[in-house]
């Protein structure tokens, strides 16, 4: 398997799928080129690999972090959503109103020179949401069988952004159901995501739409805060 099916650039960082290495050498070693200041995460390790790949590098750590997980056949879709916000897929023209989004809540930009890469990849979508003309949120989507190969027909979500002057508006929960209901209609098993311990409301979101805490964790280089 080549380093494509191992990691996907999200423009802010990279992800990279933890149960496509073999080698927690080569894990350790790409988690550790990244940008010093992008957020990369080696995502879905089972604990026991997480600590052997540790055993590779004192300059990697544990994310502090949940692991949850969506049982899509669960799913119940709600009978109404908040319709002035309109969720739909980034584009080139949207680059510098994500950009500018990001910036807001101290997330790394997509750089110029990596906007194609970051739009294009096969399996990996950003979800744009927009209240009128104004750009209120946003999300990265991965299908782990195009991204990663994975076996178990799965995706997940990350970097769920939402306007800082526009909290407590749905918005989060609209970007998290379109996502969810990409992966249904890409007849998908499961959706996956990560969350930091602290986030107590994100999590209650969660919790609410069905996911489960699963016994999965996630590394970062210790250079990163979250």
């Amino acid at each position: 398997m080549n380093e494509t099916n191992h990691l996907i650039n999200c423009g802010w960082g990279r992800i990279l799928y933890g149960p496509s290495y073999v080698d927690v050498h080569k894990l350790a070693e790409d988690l550790l080129l990244g940008t010093p200041h992008k957020r990369d995460i080696a995502f879905f390790l089972k604990p026991e690999s997480a600590n052997e790949v540790l055993k590779h590098s004192d300059k990697l750590s544990l994310n502090t972090s949940y692991t949850y997980r969506l049982d899509l056949a669960h799913y119940q879709k709600p009978e109404a959503l908040a319709p002035e916000i309109d969720i739909c897929t980034a584009t080139f023209h949207d680059v510098k109103s994500l950009n500018a989004l990001y910036q807001l809540t101290k997330r790394s930009a997509i750089e110029e020179n990596e906007q194609d890469d970051v739009l294009t990849q096969t399996g990996h979508t950003v979800f744009i949401a927009k209240e009128g003309k104004e750009y209120v949120g946003g999300l990265n989507y991965l299908d782990h069988t195009e991204c990663f190969e994975a076996k178990d027909n799965s995706a997940s979500v990350w970097a769920l952004t939402i306007h800082p002057e526009k909290a407590y508006r749905g918005i989060g929960q609209r970007l998290i159901r379109h996502a969810i209901e990409t992966a249904i209609d890409s007849n998908k098993k499961y959706l996956d995501l990560s969350v930091q311990v602290s986030n107590e409301r994100a999590i209650g979101l969660y919790e609410k739409l069905g996911f489960q805490r699963i016994e999965k964790t996630s590394l970062k280089t210790q250079s990163q805060t979250t």
